[in-house]
């Protein structure tokens, strides 16, 4: 790929007072060719995989049980699909909080009637169970009580999905967003292990309220960078997580799309600027094709170094006009841009 490397150096101005010089180190700057064109035809994400969906039940209460240990069942119309123990925050003869969650793989639940988590002691002597006590699902806003358990409050179920794959994306920062028939479920963001231009894996969990869920309508994923000149939604990937996958089932979601492509400009150098902070754009003809800002590792009076890394999608170009990358500063006082580099990319 051709590059090309422009020293550039700025005289001083004033601002606040104080003198300050702007000179900006070098610029890599990768031309729109053919070869670029091609490399830039490559995915945001890939090799993306939703996991099979968990659900997370949450008991909570007072026991007064022996040495503080509990045991509990989750059961469906009878049948056991999970057990364990569980330590109060005190024994008897003090009662002693519980806090307990319970997580089950969705393919092992048939719908979401039937359910019922069971609280009891083991009898030291005879190794039976005793002491029980049961609180159904769908009575989770009801509290239940016995001679040893008290206060004990079944919580809201929350389905989770655990997305994992790889990001090639600013920063590392990827978002993410549930949705339901366009509605909202619930949103989020993370880091990928690597930025752009490199590729990061990353490893989501997504929780959902089980109450936010309509049964009848399709579930999606998006996966989604956001713009930071425009704060618009950008490389926006959805993938279809089926009906079935919440209470019967245990495939992966691939064949996530290739994104829109993209041109990724890197720009290093030194700045002695206000608070290290600098501004700049990417112009084709006067017409702004993205702009945002940036801060140096430290600010004026003292140099402090930068590298910034500017995306813009392939299809904003027009092939046989020049491109031209500012960098500038804001007038505090008075709003203007001063200190202005402009950079040609022939």
């Amino acid at each position: 790929m051709k590059k090309q490397t422009i020293t550039l150096f700025t005289a001083a101005t004033l601002l606040a007072g104080a003198a300050i010089a702007v000179p900006m180190g070098t610029i890599w700057a990768q031309q729109p060719t053919k070869l670029m064109q091609d490399q830039a035809k490559r995915q945001t994400f890939r090799n993306v995989k939703v996991s099979e969906s968990t659900i997370t039940y949450t008991i909570k209460g007072d026991a007064l049980v022996h040495e503080g240990t509990y045991h509990y069942a989750l059961k469906q119309n009878g049948k056991l699909l999970a057990n364990g123990f569980g330590t109060a925050s005190n024994g008897a003869p003090s009662w002693g909080k519980i806090n307990q969650q319970i997580s089950i793989a969705s393919s092992k639940l048939s719908g979401n009637k039937g359910i019922s988590v069971e609280l009891y002691e083991v009898d030291s002597a005879t190794g039976k169970n005793v002491n029980n006590i049961s609180v159904p699902m769908d009575k989770s806003g009801q509290t239940a009580k016995n001679k040893v358990f008290r206060n004990i409050k079944l919580s809201e179920s929350i389905v989770t999905y655990t997305v994992k794959g790889e990001a090639q994306v600013h920063e590392g920062t990827y978002h993410y967003a549930v949705k339901q028939d366009d509605k909202v479920l619930v949103k989020g963001f993370g880091t990928a292990s690597f930025g752009a231009p490199e590729w990061g894996a990353f490893s989501q969990k997504v929780s959902i309220p089980s109450s936010k869920i309509a049964s009848n309508k399709k579930l999606s994923l998006d996966l989604y960078e956001v713009d930071q000149a425009t704060g618009n939604i950008v490389n926006n990937k959805s993938i279809e997580l089926k009906k079935e996958a919440l209470v019967n089932a245990n495939k992966v979601f691939r064949d996530v799309q290739p994104t829109s492509p993209m041109v990724t400009f890197t720009v290093k150098g030194e700045a002695s600027l206000f608070e290290g902070t600098y501004q700049y754009a990417v112009k084709q003809d006067g017409k702004t094709l993205t702009k945002g800002y940036g801060t140096a590792s430290v600010g004026g009076p003292e140099w402090g170094t930068f590298s910034q890394q500017v995306s813009i999608p392939m299809n904003k170009f027009q092939s046989n006009k020049p491109l031209t990358f500012e960098l500038y500063e804001i007038d505090q006082a008075t709003g203007n841009e001063i200190n202005k580099l402009v950079m040609p990319i022939q």
